[in-house]
């Protein structure tokens, strides 16, 4: 049967009146038993069942229970949907009330995210972004490599991303400008060491007259080399000497070696080229 809110009627007989009342109180039990669970037997409260809860859902903060009386202690949990909030339908918890009518909702939306952050989550699916994440930390691999930032990786397992590469490859490939002079400013000249402050090139042009000669030297453990790595003699033949004679010299070297440019000829200019960044060679005169 089912439970009717106008049982007993008036006018009932006293010898039916009781199995009126136990009959519907059944049906009323039957009709409880959907979110409220009560067990066999006499006097007892039952206990809510696990699932059937309905949130306040509204636009404002719930000011009172819904008996009327203000919230407490003993309602702590109590959840709130806010029906108008941005984002829509934020999710709040009673976390705090004084049985007054203070009381404190927190959003437990934003907690949720905040943990969800926080923890470390291994995905059996691949991710799809529809914008371009942007990682704080380095991320790992499957193969325990990490993409490391845009600065220098720290370890042998972190693999450089395209802007570290491209800002390593243009310091390191290409040529510099050329420079004539050195670390303070001076004219590169002849019967000078140098030190080279990166890998590069010593391009020397000479005018040279007769058995006139021209040397680059370069030593890595000498301030003044004496390993003869370019060389240039002005002809002694007669029908040639007559007529001035000019020599270029190109001469790798490498970064923390020595160079110096020797030659009797009248006049000799020294350019210094880099690999990648101009470094001006520095005068160890």
């Amino acid at each position: 049967m089912a439970w009717k809110k106008t049982e007993p009627i008036e006018g009932i007989l006293a010898p039916s009146l009781n199995d009126v009342i136990r009959d519907n109180n059944d049906a009323l039990e039957t009709a409880l038993d959907m979110w409220h669970y009560f067990a066999t037997g006499g006097v007892q409260t039952g206990r809510p069942r696990q699932g059937h809860c309905r949130p306040f859902f509204q636009d404002a903060a719930p000011t009172t229970r819904l008996d009327g009386n203000h919230f407490d202690s003993t309602d702590f949990g109590t959840i709130w949907i806010d029906s108008n909030s941005s984002p829509d339908n934020q999710v709040n918890i009673l976390t705090a009330a004084d049985g007054a009518g203070s009381n404190t909702w927190t959003p437990i939306s934003t907690e949720i995210i905040a943990v969800l952050l926080a923890a470390a989550w291994t995905f059996a699916e691949v991710i799809t972004f529809t914008k371009q994440p942007v990682f704080s930390v380095a991320v790992e691999l499957p193969d325990t490599s990490a993409m490391a930032t845009s600065g220098a990786p720290a370890a042998d397992a972190q693999i450089a991303n395209k802007k570290y590469v491209d800002d390593q490859l243009a310091a390191v490939l290409g040529f510099s400008a050329y420079a004539t002079d050195d670390t303070n400013s001076q004219t590169l000249a002849k019967d000078h060491s140098y030190l080279a402050g990166t890998d590069g090139f010593v391009i020397v042009y000479a005018e040279l007259d007769e058995s006139d000669y021209l040397y680059v030297y370069v030593d890595s453990t000498k301030q003044n080399p004496t390993t003869i790595i370019g060389k240039a003699v002005a002809p002694t033949t007669p029908a040639v000497a007559s007529a001035d004679s000019f020599s270029t010299l190109i001469v790798p070297v490498q970064s923390g070696k020595f160079f110096e440019i020797a030659s009797d000829g009248p006049a000799v200019t020294i350019r210094w080229m880099s690999v990648g960044t101009l470094v001006k060679p520095a005068d160890q005169d």
